[in-house]
């Protein structure tokens, strides 16, 4: 096996699956992987111009956190092989672990544009624009988040990806821009919004604008459709944003007024009115919600809890059953 893993490391000498799969052998046999670096060393030694040997040394000494020796690898691959990015890549991981930000952002930049294949690129895009927020630079990983996004022509989930990097980061006002511009982009595209209008709620709601917060939520409920699977998401969200205003009765009322009231409208009543002590009105949503989806497990739960919680064990008996036959 260690055999059959060294050919395939010395014809594709990058920190891939195979070669992480062959320093996991070399530990079964051995304990360590000395014995590896010991060979790879003489294999060097022997040509000094065997780029795979240098390489694959560069990564075993960042493997043992030995940053100058995988350093002094990595350039001398590059000498050898000045076309190759995953070289590049590697050192620029080195420098990024040792406080090095420009260093390694540059050689980051030279590894993009060796790069051709359409996923190694969005890994690459990723990571330096990760590095970028890291260096509080927003406008560049904005440039790099673009080129990840095809510059809007892409799909809705990698167009949203710089504003959840700014939200990641707690950078709520740039969060706001950035989400407010990917709503823009989808106008009247009204089966794609929902989930970004989501996020965008989140968003406001964290930067301490509680009724923006709510509004965006409402227009995501009616954009969202009655069977919509983001609805549940959707409200328990507003949940979130009127225990935050310490506003839930406010919500119970809304939603105890919904004449047409679905599975999960019912079901955060529910939980609301069990929040505020409201045992009977919590029971009669909770089972609302389940004429609507009666194998809906956590829903059950929650009814057996409050049957016990008043001492109906009889109930409970039969709730439990219920239970079983749903599982």
């Amino acid at each position: 096996m260690i055999a059959r893993y060294r050919r395939i490391v010395d014809a594709d000498p990058r920190e891939t699956p195979a070669f992480r799969r062959l320093l996991d052998l070399y530990r079964e046999r051995d304990g360590n992987v000395d014995r590896l670096v010991e060979e790879l060393t003489a294999r060097r030694e022997a040509q000094p111009d065997d780029f795979a040997a240098h390489a694959l040394l560069g990564h075993l000494y960042r493997a043992q956190n030995r940053p100058d020796e995988a350093r002094a690898a990595y350039l001398r691959a590059m000498e050898l092989r000045a076309d190759d990015p995953g070289v590049r890549v590697a050192l620029a991981r080195v420098e990024r672990a040792g406080g090095d930000r420009a260093r390694a952002r540059a050689l980051f930049d030279e590894a993009l544009a060796q790069t051709r294949d359409r996923l190694a690129r969005e890994e690459l895009l990723r990571e330096v624009a990760q590095l970028a927020m890291d260096m509080r630079d927003f406008d560049g990983a904005r440039a790099y988040y673009q080129q990840l996004s095809g510059g809007g022509s892409t799909s809705v989930y990698l167009r949203g990806e710089y504003a959840r990097a700014l939200a990641a980061a707690g950078e709520w006002e740039l969060a706001l821009t950035e989400y407010e511009r990917v709503r823009a982009s989808l106008r009247g595209d009204n089966r794609v919004l929902p989930p970004v209008l989501l996020e965008l709620a989140r968003a406001q709601l964290e930067a301490g604008r509680t009724d923006a917060s709510v509004e965006t939520l409402e227009q995501a409920l009616r954009l969202a459709g009655a069977q919509a699977g983001i609805r549940a998401e959707i409200y328990d969200q507003m949940r979130t944003a009127y225990r935050r205003a310490d506003r839930l009765p406010e919500l119970a009322e809304r939603l105890r007024a919904e004449r047409s009231r679905g599975f999960e409208a019912s079901a955060l009543l529910g939980e609301i009115e069990d929040e505020l002590g409201n045992d009977a009105a919590a029971l009669e949503a909770y089972r609302r919600a389940l004429a609507v989806r009666g194998r809906d497990i956590d829903t059950r739960r929650r009814v057996i809890t409050l049957l016990m919680r008043s001492g109906r064990l009889d109930e409970v008996v039969t709730e439990y059953r219920a239970l079983i036959r749903a599982a």
